[in-house]
């Protein structure tokens, strides 16, 4: 029921979108509106017995409801329609992988709220001090403060786009230089990578074992940088034999996409790669270059454990973090140690700054000041 005709209410009046009751007890005079996001009625408390004063405060408000910024000034708005609608807005425009892991610290995060902060369900209760508890017991808990870090940058992710969207003034998850929350920032991991022996021994050990696949991508991957998921989607016509040289064409084909959908990428063929595509390519028009062994799409992690199952029989060790991104370094590092210009590595690649090469180059350049002379080539 409304607020008209409630006998708590000793004075009604419409205002716009807005419903104003004074309380026949305390004289407070209440607001009720329809939330545009949520769909149902709130009640709000406006703090004044003064009916000028309340008219004001709903003229506000209805100002607030036609514009749909409900909650940007006063924060107002649910948690958990913030998180909501950000999912249905953004979530099919997000690779799988990334949308699963914004809904993960979306999950943990709100997990975390209802067993020890159960009454704050709004963003303006949300406080740094509450952030700061959440970082201190997942850290408490046994959570690597890369994964907390993590999470509180995806969690400023939806905060940024709500701003965006005028739904909220400010991300409470705001950790930029100047914001109220700080991340733990450790450092990376150190990045692996194999030898120029490790590779020749690889290849070996796939090829006496009989497994074409695996050497297959070992070649590829260790002689293009490609990604794994770029180097499973080639189909024929990814090829180009005529030319100077042969290359891979990386583009959006057939329902896939690269990591940058708008990419396409031209990367030349080693005499060894060629020998390896031109082998595969003798399948018909749209089947992939690489499928395992009933035609079906290679999946990563099962070709990853075959690769890793060839570690020993070359002197890999187990405390070695090696896998398939890891041949993206090795390429990097073999096209640096050749002289090969940053740009032209970055247009193989797909990075988007030079930075980013020097991040795969640390893997065996860890000289800062080598690094700071390495610059002044870019």
């Amino acid at each position: 029921m409304g607020l008209n005709g409630n006998r708590k209410y000793s004075d009604t009046v419409r205002y716009g979108q807005v419903w104003l009751g004074k309380r026949a007890d305390s004289g407070v005079w209440y607001a009720q509106f329809r939330h545009p996001l949520k769909g149902t009625y709130t009640l709000r408390s406006l703090g004044t017995t003064l009916k000028k004063e309340a008219i004001k405060k709903a003229d506000h408000l209805s100002a607030q409801l036609t514009n749909r910024e409900i909650g940007r000034a006063d924060g107002m708005l649910p948690l958990d329609v913030m998180f909501d609608e950000f999912l249905k807005a953004k979530e099919s425009h997000l690779k799988f992988e990334a949308a699963k892991r914004v809904r993960s610290s979306i999950n943990v995060f709100q997990r975390w709220l209802a067993a020890n902060h159960p009454s704050v369900q709004r963003v303006k209760q949300v406080t740094p001090a509450i952030i700061r508890g959440f970082q201190r017991q997942r850290k408490a808990g046994g959570t690597a403060e890369r994964t907390v870090d993590n999470d509180i940058t995806n969690l400023h992710t939806v905060g940024r786009w709500a701003e965006v969207e005028g739904l909220i003034d400010k991300s409470p998850f705001d950790y930029s230089r100047g914001g109220p929350i700080d991340l733990f920032d450790a450092p990376g991991p150190e990045l692996h990578t194999y030898t120029p022996e490790e590779y020749d021994k690889l290849v070996v050990a796939a090829d006496t074992r009989g497994d074409l696949l695996i050497r297959d991508l070992i070649i590829l991957l260790a002689n293009t940088g490609m990604r794994f998921g770029e180097a499973t989607h080639l189909v024929p016509a990814s090829c180009h034999w005529k030319g100077e040289m042969p290359c891979v064409e990386i583009r959006a084909r057939n329902g896939w996409t690269p990591k940058d959908p708008r990419e396409v990428k031209f990367v030349p063929m080693s005499p060894a790669v060629e020998q390896v595509l031109r082998r595969r390519c003798r399948v018909p028009e749209g089947t992939y270059l690489f499928t395992n062994s009933v035609g079906n799409e290679v999946a990563e992690n099962h070709s990853r454990t075959r690769l890793k199952r060839l570690f020993p029989l070359v002197g890999i060790g187990p405390g070695r973090r090696l896998h398939w991104h890891s041949w993206r370094n090795y390429f990097v590092i073999r096209c640096l140690d050749a002289g090969i210009p940053v740009h032209v590595i970055m247009t193989w690649t797909g990075h988007d700054t030079a930075s980013m090469v020097l991040h795969y180059a640390k893997a065996k350049m860890r000289d800062k000041v080598g690094f700071a002379e390495f610059r002044k080539l870019l």
